[in-house]
């Protein structure tokens, strides 16, 4: 792993990860998720570099939490309704 994960959010799917890098390219606090929790429910955005490290395409994986989102919203929005 190339990140010291600090904290953790909770989620039914990945939640967001406060690091910090090991390698200690920068002394900056960083937000992001695990390409390990992530590739557990969208495999297409994680990819396996040649050096063996994960890198995750966070475009995929920023639209599918937006849609995990969006469906919860109409399952509380009809939820509300009756």
């Amino acid at each position: 792993t190339l990140k010291s994960v600090i904290s953790k959010s909770e989620s039914d799917t990945f939640g967001a990860i406060e690091y910090k890098w090991i390698n200690e390219r920068d002394s900056k606090v960083h937000w992001g998720y695990s390409a390990q929790d992530v590739q557990r429910w969208i495999p297409d955005a994680v990819e396996l570099g040649a050096d063996g490290s994960l890198s995750l395409d966070y475009n995929q994986a920023h639209s599918w939490k937006i849609m995990q989102l969006e469906n919860k919203i109409k399952e509380l929005e009809a939820k509300l309704a009756k």
